[in-house]
């Protein structure tokens, strides 16, 4: 049952937590909340924010808050996993920043894009859960902290997960709170799918059931994992650890929307600073500050607290408590670069946008049976390759694909850094009525 047929998700207004104290608080993002000594405050209610909130508050004994930037939005169309998969837009949480001149780029400004809600970006992404190579982790463990290891970590991966598909596996969990499948409802639905993996495979591309298994090759044709409930709902952060339900019955976690939070004061009293701003808010910390506020919030929280490279916090009249170059200066991203190909409308799913009356049958069939156009991700296929391997002929990209496979048959993928997928090519039909005809003969892109 969903608001307004139950209780709406908790939230609470920053002046409904201003000057009182928490054990722990875990903070989304800057905004106009002075934090200063609370037993504990989680900064940021994103993917990781909610987390580790849903962690502490298992002990009744000790306050948690919860500071986000952006709203709960906990809504049946924020669950659908059709609608609810677009980054672009703002709908459930979605914003858009442009990235300073990148030197390697031309100086050119790219988008970048996040979910400013309670579950960060894991609200608005396609739903992938990958756990990444395992030499990437073991890279790490070699670095200095063996805990890192992927032997070490795949313990915790496994008590997150239930996985719907592999029950009885060592490496996949059956009573965790993040519920995973795999979808291959869209191999059969559209042919372009079909036709896609067929050219992949003949180019020397191997499939890989499953791209989280430990010994499962870097380099070939996954079919993904989604965190996807059995009825078809999309099984975000918020979800899976801090639903409704755990919001709702701990008395000691407190769920602080629409808070940005602009300074983190260390004082040596229990007191937070008397200066007072219009709709600036404080409260009090007794044991941590937890700042889990993205690549981006994060190192803008620390560097609003003074603690970053000296020049960039004198530019802005910050006082540098902590001079620490490395804050906010060695950031890197994916790049998203979209191909498209000409195909029928049939093969898209916008095939419902040509038709009202198949929009109403499809979210019959979505409502009450769980099945449809609706139910289906956006993404669920994508071939990984190195891309030292690729040139303008795809010749050169068959060749190294069998010499990589005949290396693979003899040594684990975890031990050489060369097997390290760089591009991945994520296959989704078009969705954008902007780069498409929805008159006949009806064309996506």
């Amino acid at each position: 049952m969903w608001w307004p047929l139950g209780k709406k998700y908790p939230e609470c207004h920053p002046a409904q937590v201003d000057s009182k104290t928490y054990d722990f608080v875990v903070v989304e993002f800057p905004n106009s909340l002075w934090v200063s000594q609370l037993t504990s405050v989680v900064v940021s209610g994103g993917t990781a924010g909610c987390t580790l909130a849903s962690r502490l508050s298992e002990n009744p004994k000790i306050s948690v808050l919860v500071l986000e930037c952006g709203p709960a939005n906990d809504t049946w169309l924020s669950r659908n996993p059709l609608i609810s998969s677009d980054p672009t837009r703002p709908t459930f949480g979605a914003t858009r920043w442009k990235s300073e001149p990148m030197k390697y780029c031309d100086n050119r400004r790219s988008g970048v894009f996040r979910g400013e809600v309670l579950g960060g970006t894991s609200r608005i992404n396609s739903m992938i859960y990958t756990r990444g190579t395992a030499a990437d982790y073991d890279a790490w463990a070699s670095l200095g902290h063996s805990e890192w290891s992927y032997e070490k970590l795949l313990p915790y991966f496994v008590k997150s997960e239930t996985s719907l598909d592999y029950q009885d596996s060592t490496y996949h969990g059956n009573t965790g709170p993040w519920i995973t499948q795999t979808f291959t409802y869209f191999n059969w639905l559209f042919q372009a799918y079909r036709a896609f993996t067929d050219c992949a495979k003949s180019m020397g591309f191997i499939a890989i059931p499953d791209c989280n298994a430990p010994g499962a090759p870097p380099e070939g044709v996954a079919t993904h994992s989604l965190t996807l409930s059995k009825r078809r709902e999309r099984v975000s952060s918020l979800e899976a650890f801090l639903p409704k339900k755990i919001a709702l019955e701990r008395r000691n976690l407190t769920i602080c929307t629409n808070t940005l939070v602009s300074r983190i004061v260390f004082t040596q009293e229990k007191g937070l600073s008397h200066r007072k701003f219009e709709n600036t808010y404080s409260v009090k910390v007794n044991k941590e500050d937890i700042v889990c506020s993205s690549a981006i919030g994060s190192p803008q929280v620390l560097m609003l607290n003074g603690t970053g490279p000296r020049e960039s916090l004198e530019e802005h009249g910050i006082k540098v408590v902590h001079d620490l170059p490395g804050v906010g200066s060695t950031l890197t991203d994916h790049y998203s670069i979209p191909v498209a190909w000409e195909v029928p409308a049939a093969e898209s799913l916008l095939s419902i946008a040509t038709s009202p009356l198949k929009i109403a049958l499809e979210l019959f069939k979505y409502i009450f049976f769980q099945v449809g156009l609706f139910s289906i991700p956006v993404q669920t296929l994508a071939p990984y390759v190195r891309s030292g391997m690729i040139r303008e002929d795809s010749t050169g990209l068959v060749e190294k694909l069998r010499r990589n496979l005949l290396i693979l048959k003899v040594t684990s993928p975890t031990l050489s850094s060369c097997h390290f997928p760089r591009v991945e090519w994520i296959i989704s039909t078009n969705r954008n009525s902007k780069t498409c005809s929805l008159k006949p003969p009806y064309s996506a892109f």
